[in-house]
């Protein structure tokens, strides 16, 4: 079974190239925290001052509406990438929380660390393009517009959230109601 770091550092080169001095200092402003389900690692109201790797099982960020309906705006499982974008750039108190659906594990990079990280090299510069990661997991549920491929692209690049959370979930997380993903699911049926 992979470590943690292992994870981690795995997911980073995919995006950074790193030494491997370089990987063991990143690593060293790292923190681990392992999250009961139901537990939650960003409150709503609070600013966002993190960025994290989900090493081991499942979060969702949503936010409750004014008429009490809960509204998934993101449902990342492991190995994953997780950040209230909105609040994280522009400083500003996070409008949704995030907690562990399940038992779950992330590596958090705080906006700190980074940013001392960036003055000691600049090859650490390159975290940035993890921003670019949390936009892009967002951003093709702005972009598609028919139901059907909404759900075929969740289907196609992110089968795991499919297999983890509730069909409620995923129905808010799509933007459609739960009969209209059922009859989705029903035409996409092979």
């Amino acid at each position: 079974m992979s470590t943690d770091k292992d994870l981690f550092i795995g997911a980073i080169l995919q995006l950074v190239q790193l030494k491997p001095p370089e990987q063991q200092q990143l690593w060293d402003v790292l923190t681990v925290r392992t999250l009961a389900a139901g537990e939650h690692l960003l409150e709503e109201g609070t600013v966002c001052q993190t960025f994290w790797f989900v090493s081991r099982g499942a979060l969702r960020q949503h936010r409750l509406l004014e008429k009490g309906e809960d509204l998934s705006m993101q449902l990342v499982c492991a190995p994953g990438w997780l950040v209230d974008h909105t609040s994280f750039v522009n400083q500003r108190p996070a409008i949704a929380r995030i907690e562990a659906y399940e038992q779950a594990t992330v590596v958090a990079l705080g906006m700190e660390s980074a940013h001392e990280l960036m003055a000691q090299s600049p090859v650490f510069f390159q975290l940035g393009k993890l921003l670019d990661q949390g936009v892009a997991a967002l951003r093709w549920k702005d972009e598609l517009e028919r139901p059907d491929a909404r759900y075929q692209y969740l289907l196609d690049h992110y089968p795991q959230v499919l297999q983890t959370f509730p069909l409620k979930y995923i129905a808010s997380f799509l933007r459609m109601t739960p009969e209209t993903l059922s009859r989705v699911r029903q035409r996409l049926r092979p």
